[in-house]
């Protein structure tokens, strides 16, 4: 955040806290945090801490509630930063003379109408290639161009031929990375892969966050690039489980590929006949995540779409679910997964009460269904996990995170992202489809023709390095 950070009055924060609620990356829970915060600040700028920590967190008791308060304000502040939304919260570190500790947001806030003014006479035009990193990383990845473009015209043809040969090109260039699934406790003793996640990024590393946001700056419809990122998540899943079938490997149809329902495009009117065109790719071992913030009020749309397609779903975010949406969407989960930050927050004392921090990771799970916990970052972290869960009476354990590789057979078609880019592994590295194409030989090596291979995987080597187009305003300027 920048140097001219200060702390902020009431209706700056409030504004700034808006901003943030809007992004949508907080989780149910911490988003009613922020609410009762912004509540808590809305006539002073600062504010007593122990009312603050005590209020948050009013069932704890003051040593708990002050850890949670800590766990919260780093949330808080790291999804901020993640969002560039300039605020912050602090407190008193010490308590100062004669005085409480107290809270307090810093930044800096929104400009008014004439400080905006001023600001964009003195700022360059905006160029919508800003999006593209100063050091782009450049790799070889899989994509799915011709079919993204038949699928987008089929489910949504008037929003799709708007679009220029450019715009068109960008939602066709999206790829997906995979985060591999490992049990870490079950019935067989090694550690093996059971399953992935399939989440979107461009040829330049950038995530989901990057694509909506450069989306949104080229005035692509947002329905387009859900739909998009959805589709190319759907085809990738389905090629790594056509691999692994084609080597024969014997768990292949048990692959586990967990796609994401985000919530717009879930409450959106054209998805029900975008997932109508999709089912085609619907496998069994295809599952959707879901959070109550996807599901929104209509807990009920899930069991319906589950019984018309044969859809499996994993529970994601699990802590943050209320209890309603539990109990209406548990008989429906092959799988619960407890988000990343509550693992970190929950492993920090782990050293202390071993048996405690288990019970704390064990009420989440749902009985009798795989339990996953997100950011599994080191291998200590993971020991611990091996050693003292219990499977017998807790069940099999499921890990994700930076510290797990995909092993055989899967790092047959796998390679790491580049340093830089948003971390996970791509698809890349593809077999010549047998009964597919035209064989030539030369030597020993069996070569297949571009254009087929094209066609059946739509693969790219090199992949091609997209270039937002510059928008042209109505006074002429580039934004």
């Amino acid at each position: 955040m920048a140097d001219a950070a200060r702390v902020l009055a009431p209706n700056e924060a409030g504004e700034l806290l808006d901003v943030l609620i809007e992004a949508g990356e907080l989780g149910k829970t911490d988003t009613d945090r922020v609410r009762i915060l912004k509540e808590l600040f809305a006539t002073s700028d600062r504010v007593v801490l122990a009312d603050v920590v005590a209020t948050l967190f009013p069932e704890s008791v003051s040593e708990v509630a002050a850890i949670n308060f800590r766990g919260f304000k780093k949330r808080f502040n790291d999804l901020a930063e993640q969002a560039h939304v300039p605020i912050r919260l602090a407190f008193d570190a010490r308590k100062p003379k004669g005085l409480e500790r107290r809270a307090w947001f810093k930044g800096t806030p929104a400009l008014d109408d004439r400080q905006a003014a001023k600001l964009v006479e003195a700022t360059p035009a905006y160029d919508p290639r800003d999006y593209v990193p100063p050091v782009a990383v450049a790799f070889e990845a899989v994509t799915f161009p011709q079919d993204v473009a038949r699928a987008l015209e089929e489910a949504a043809p008037d929003a799709w031929r708007q679009l220029d040969a450019d715009r068109q090109e960008f939602l066709c260039s999206l790829t997906c990375r995979l985060q591999p699934f490992v049990q870490v406790v079950g019935p067989t003793p090694v550690p093996h892969v059971i399953g992935f996640e399939a989440l979107a990024t461009t040829l330049q590393g950038e995530g989901f966050g990057q694509i909506a946001g450069a989306g949104r700056a080229l005035g692509i419809p947002s329905e387009l690039v859900h739909m998009a990122v959805f589709r190319v998540a759907l085809r990738t899943a389905n090629t790594l489980r056509e691999l692994a079938e084609q080597e024969g490997f014997p768990n292949a149809r048990r692959l586990l590929v967990s796609v994401n329902l985000d919530p717009e495009i879930l409450r959106n009117r054209g998805f029900d006949p975008w997932l109508y065109h999709s089912s085609h790719l619907f496998f069994q071992g295809l599952a959707f995540e879901v959070s109550e913030k996807s599901a929104g009020t209509d807990l009920a749309l899930l069991p319906k779409l589950g019984a018309a397609y044969g859809l499996r779903f994993v529970l994601d975010d699990v802590n943050e679910m209320s209890e309603e949406a539990r109990t209406r969407l548990a008989p429906h989960a092959e799988m619960a997964k407890l988000d990343v930050r509550e693992f970190q927050r929950l492993v920090e004392a782990a050293g202390q009460d071993p048996p405690e921090t288990i019970r704390a990771l064990s009420r989440f799970r749902l009985e009798g269904k795989p339990f996953l916990v997100e950011g599994v970052e080191s291998h200590w972290q993971e020991q611990y996990l091996a050693r003292h869960w219990d499977a017998k009476s807790l069940g099999s354990l499921f890990g994700q995170g930076y510290l797990f590789e995909p092993g055989e057979p899967w790092s047959r078609w796998l390679a790491p992202l580049p340093e830089g880019a948003a971390r996970g592994f791509v698809l890349c590295r593809l077999p010549a489809p047998p009964l597919l194409a035209r064989r030539t030989r030369r030597g020993d090596k069996e070569l297949w023709p571009a254009e087929l291979l094209e066609d059946v995987y739509a693969t790219r080597y090199p992949p091609h390095v997209f270039q937002p187009p510059q928008v042209q305003t109505e006074e002429g300027a580039v934004e």
